[in-house]
């Protein structure tokens, strides 16, 4: 049988057997072996993303968790993400979050329980976040996210296109909503949409 070490991640943990009745069920949630749960207990080496799943699992606070388990800085940035009330996910945000889509799926893992977490806090709190998308995104923007470019990327197709050269600095922005396309720029951009559009 799998033993925990007298510290308070250990009796956290041990908490946590008496509620799901061994550890080989509690490793199971994250899901880990019991193995490597039990190593990772032992060794203070449970990583960012296991303590994240723990918590998701438990219905915990993950600060906590994160804390317990030796990773105080992440669990300083996550303390951070839940405190916030009234907050309305801005169009960057969501522009960041369908920027996710292309990342690997563990990540993606990673940052849907942070952010249910975070969600969930906030609803606690009653001031669960909204999305704002009375702003449409720039045609541009929507190009780059439908076919998961970075901004360098489409900013050297953009320069390829015009014939001069735009830095991704400047695409990013206009991609964002931060500043307005003008004089060459503006005609790079609706060229390269345009001709984007008839190559379709």
């Amino acid at each position: 049988m799998a033993s925990t070490p007298d510290t308070p991640f250990g009796q956290y943990i041990d908490y946590l057997i008496q509620r799901h009745g061994t550890m080989g069920r509690v490793a199971a949630k994250i899901p880990m072996s019991l193995s490597a749960f039990s190593r990772g207990v032992s060794e203070g080496t449970l990583s960012v993303e296991n303590c994240l799943r723990l918590a998701d699992a438990v219905g915990d606070d993950p600060g906590k968790i994160l804390r317990l388990g030796g990773k105080q800085s992440i669990a300083a940035v996550v303390d951070r993400l839940t405190a916030k009330t009234n907050e309305t996910l801005s169009r960057r945000w969501v522009t960041f979050a369908k920027q996710l889509q292309g990342a690997d799926p563990d990540s993606q893992d990673v940052f849907e329980m942070l952010l249910r977490i975070v969600v969930n806090k906030q609803r606690e709190l009653g001031a669960a976040p909204t999305f704002d998308d009375s702003a449409p995104l720039h045609p541009l923007e929507v190009y780059r996210l439908a076919r998961g470019l970075s901004f360098g990327a489409l900013a050297q197709k953009i320069s390829a296109a015009a014939g001069f050269p735009r830095s991704a600095d400047c695409i990013r922005k206009i991609c964002l909503g931060q500043t307005r396309a003008q004089g060459p720029t503006a005609w790079a951009v609706d060229k390269f949409l345009s001709d984007e559009k008839a190559g379709e």
